[in-house]
């Protein structure tokens, strides 16, 4: 076997802590999208497959996207140059990251891939064992974010630990495929997918278990019909994306809720209201929208939500198809559902590898739960987080077979 060279050997360590920085410093993962990248600038045969990726199929759909949002600051409220060419790096950074790992040998590929998998255990390890003690790691480590009183929903400290479950919910049928191939143990698959979905539900991120529970039938389902499913499941996120803003319109006033929502828990309570409320600032925007980043302007006016005194929009609208309505209007919704396409498109010839495009599909419903649930849709961690797992999905496609029943 040949040696191994230094720059594999930093990257396997960088991409191992994937898993820890996302349980204990969620922020960390922005800068280690970053380093993964300049790790593999300094390998030539990773530079030209960023040469050739560049003329990659999708591209063409994604420029008339990200231009949208720039040219969107021109009439913000509060232009925001810097952090739309903040986002836009973290981007390139992710897309550049998932594609330079290509060019790795395989068993330079494994060796990185394995030091991530572990990486990811150790980060379901951590974050069980912050939901059954109360996260008293972090509670160590960031003892100023303790809350001695109630939160509004639940502690902060608890809901910075349960922030590593959304990275753990995407990469959770990924990670239980790479730990049957290496075990050849299904049992062994099962009970990560169960600590996993164990760890989502009892930390206070039910959107993160909600992701994990959509991943796995996209991943049998594609895996059974790999063209039908993924085109169908590119389609459903499209159309959800175009249709959120006219929906967002059904949703009843507060003068008007039902005994149904009256009853809801608090928490899915606010969510409605705020996205009833954005729903109401699209509307004086319709086509153009508010301009990049604008959900940040209207959360610092700091109205009240009608009848719960709770803030009608909490820095973003905790769904990202809304919020492209807000900030990018019918334009921006229409443009990402033509990137949406782009990607189908561009994803045709992996149709011919059912276990890639089933592992890539339990990817997109995971995040895809997630993005409409909690974070905001230009959030660099978030953004960063995905790219590295991006990176991961390709190292693994390198040493994965295509099919379920291929040979070792």
């Amino acid at each position: 076997m040949r040696p191994v060279s230094k720059p594999v050997l930093v990257l396997a360590g960088l991409m191992f802590l994937v898993g820890p920085l996302a349980a204990v410093a969620r922020q960390g993962l922005t800068p280690l999208v970053f380093l993964v990248l300049l790790t593999l600038a300094v390998m030539p045969d990773v530079r030209a497959v960023w040469r050739a990726g560049f003329k990659a199929a999708w591209i063409p759909w994604a420029v008339p996207f990200f231009a949208w949002a720039c040219v969107s600051n021109a009439w913000a409220p509060k232009p925001q140059w810097a952090e739309w060419g903040q986002m836009f790096a973290t981007v390139l950074a992710g897309v550049l990251v998932a594609g330079g790992v290509r060019a790795l040998q395989r068993d330079d590929a494994q060796r990185v891939l394995q030091a991530a998998l572990i990486g990811v255990v150790i980060l379901l390890v951590f974050l069980l064992e912050e939901s059954m003690s109360g996260a008293a790691v972090l509670s160590w480590v960031r003892p100023e974010d303790v809350q001695t009183s109630a939160a509004t929903f639940f502690s902060l400290i608890m809901s910075l630990a349960a922030r590593g479950t959304s990275v753990l919910a995407v990469l959770g049928v990924l990670s239980a495929v790479l730990i049957y191939r290496r075990t050849q143990s299904t049992l062994a698959a099962a009970i990560f997918l169960l600590g996993a979905f164990y760890a989502c539900v009892s930390l206070p991120m039910t959107t993160s278990a909600l992701g994990l529970a959509a991943a796995i039938p996209a991943f049998l389902c594609v895996l059974w019909r790999p063209r039908f499913f993924w085109s169908a499941q590119l389609t459903v996120l499209a159309a959800v994306i175009v249709l959120a803003g006219p929906l967002a319109h059904l949703i009843p006033s507060q003068a008007h809720v039902d005994a149904a929502e009256s009853q809801l828990e608090l928490g899915a309570q606010h969510r409605l209201g705020i996205w009833r409320h954005v729903s109401g600032l699209s509307d004086e925007k319709p086509l153009v929208g508010h301009g990049f980043n604008a959900a940040r302007f209207f959360a610092s006016q700091q109205e009240k939500l009608e009848g719960l005194n709770l803030p009608a929009l909490p820095t973003h609208p905790h769904n990202a198809p809304l919020q492209i309505w807000l900030e990018l209007g019918a334009v921006g919704a229409a443009l990402s559902a033509a990137l949406i396409f782009g990607l189908w498109r561009a994803s045709r010839p992996m149709m011919q590898r059912p276990v890639h495009a089933a592992i890539t599909a339990s990817m997109v419903a995971a995040a895809s739960v997630i993005a409409c649930f909690s974070y905001a849709i230009w959030s660099t961690w978030w953004l960063a987080s995905l790219g590295l797992m991006a990176g991961l999905t390709a190292l693994a496609f390198k040493t994965l077979p295509g099919q379920l029943a291929a040979p070792e």
